[in-house]
């Protein structure tokens, strides 16, 4: 609270007519964007609605920043406040526009698992191809569309997330058809032929945003109400041996 009251003082300080104050403002609003510090971007809009429009030497605008640094908070900030479509046109100096930033791979350690990676990368992409207009899906920067970067940029976490998926699936497999062998229980059968969907799975990049994580929800969900279904009988008995009348109908 004392930080953000800080940076109001400063925002009402600060004379906007001196060029110097200009670039210091300027070289604050993008590195906060830079770090995801939310707080004090809104701040400065809030001082100066122009500064959504403001551009740092590389004619990225703070849009562009929080798209290509994934910085979800200040992003929806942006969006919700002072959202204007005419500005995610602008391209930067080697003729990348904000799509291509969606599509680039930005190292992110928010979720664990490559399948979940990929998952949170397409939904930025998504998040952002819904925004700009369709000519801009198409636009080719000096070699490549958004979609190509995207492809190319993440086909190997592509195939580590397979091999995640894969491995996850065939481990879950293995418990299963253990417990079938040892317990004989027919609820078992049902959770290991689901996982056999996830391991014949074709894979590409879309089945990662809601195919491949909805399949393992459901395979999880269903061997963990299996497993349940087997251990309550005996927690029951157990419960009920210990704590019950017993078979001298002790008090």
């Amino acid at each position: 609270m004392q930080a953000v009251e800080i940076v109001r003082i400063i925002c009402k300080g600060v004379i906007w007519n001196d060029p110097q104050n200009q670039q210091l403002l300027k070289k604050a609003f993008f590195k906060a964007a830079t770090l995801g510090i939310s707080k004090f971007v809104q701040e400065i809009i809030a001082a100066y609605k122009g500064s959504v429009y403001w551009e740092d030497e590389n004619k990225h605008t703070i849009f562009h920043v929080a798209v290509l640094h994934r910085r979800a908070e200040v992003f929806n900030l942006i969006y919700s406040s002072t959202f204007k479509s005419n500005w995610l046109g602008s391209n930067d100096n080697i003729r990348n526009n904000i799509l291509h930033f969606g599509g680039k791979l930005v190292p992110s350690s928010e979720v664990a698992g490559a399948a979940l990676q990929m998952q949170r990368k397409l939904e930025w992409f998504k998040a952002v191809e819904n925004l700009v207009h369709p000519f801009l899906r198409e636009a080719v920067n000096n070699e490549q569309t958004p979609r190509e970067v995207f492809t190319e940029e993440h086909k190997e976490l592509v195939k580590e997330g397979e091999k995640w998926m894969k491995e996850t699936a065939t481990a879950c497999s293995v418990v299963a058809a253990f417990i079938i062998t040892v317990m004989f229980a027919a609820a078992f059968t049902v959770p290991v032929l689901m996982f056999l969907g996830i391991l014949t799975s074709r894979y590409s990049e879309e089945d990662f945003l809601l195919s491949l994580p909805r399949k393992l929800i459901i395979d999880l969900i269903t061997m963990f109400f299996s497993i349940a279904s087997m251990m309550f009988p005996l927690l029951f008995d157990m419960y009920s041996s210990t704590y019950g009348r017993g078979i001298f109908g002790r008090k």
